[in-house]
């Protein structure tokens, strides 16, 4: 199939109503991508109406959601990179390294006019080009959802003052104390635990989730 008879063909199938309560464009799974290690798992489904969700949880905790929309011009696009790498000679049996921090990893894929697929395999793992290109594509995925559904709550024009009280990504509660000499790091201490942290404000939004309280 060419490449505007296929984009048409994917068009055609996000306008068509849907022909049974199974195929609601809200619950139909087009992609599905899990890994997980022994630090934790993470999930990434597209569902045919253009909804991104996103579900991550350390090892132990309960799993934390984000949902996206991409819109409609958005899903046809990354329709037509998935139906672009063609995965019937893809053949991987599983992972093929193992250890406690090697994410092993699967792929469903269900397309219009394709069987669905379900492939196993390693992060690690030396995969095949068609495989390791729609990995990128997936990556992409993630990206779009740092970019609609940010983990971080944290305001964009944030400027850590000290007395702020911020909330980790594990539910920790951390105060500003002060910043590093420098001016680029800042010291926190835990207001349930004694602890004290050092960490670049470059990263801060890589760590805490949101600002809890600011004092005057």
């Amino acid at each position: 199939m060419n490449g505007p008879v296929r984009v048409a063909g994917l068009l055609a199938l996000l306008a068509a109503p849907p022909a049974a309560a199974s195929e609601d464009p809200r619950s139909l799974e087009l992609l599905r991508h899990e890994c997980e290690s022994s630090i934790g798992r993470r999930d990434l489904t597209l569902f045919a109406n253009g909804t991104l969700r996103l579900r991550e949880a350390a090892r132990g905790e309960a799993p934390r959601m984000r949902l996206a929309e991409l819109g409609r011009g958005e899903l046809a696009a990354y329709l037509a990179r998935l139906a672009g790498e063609d995965l019937a000679e893809v053949d991987v049996r599983g992972p093929q390294s193992s250890g406690d921090w090697v994410e092993t990893c699967s792929l469903e894929l269900e397309l219009e006019g394709r069987p669905r697929r379900r492939l196993s395999f390693g992060r690690m793992d030396s995969l095949p080009l068609a495989l390791g290109r729609l990995l990128g594509v997936i990556d992409d995925l993630f990206l779009e959802i740092e970019r609609l559904a940010p983990r971080s709550r944290l305001p964009v024009d944030y400027e850590a003052r000290a007395g702020d009280r911020l909330r980790r990504f594990d539910g920790a509660l951390f105060q500003v104390v002060a910043y590093t000499g420098d001016g680029a790091g800042l010291e926190l201490e835990g207001i349930d635990e004694p602890l004290v942290v050092f960490i670049s404000v470059a990263a801060l939004r890589d760590e805490f989730e949101e600002l809890v309280e600011r004092r005057p």
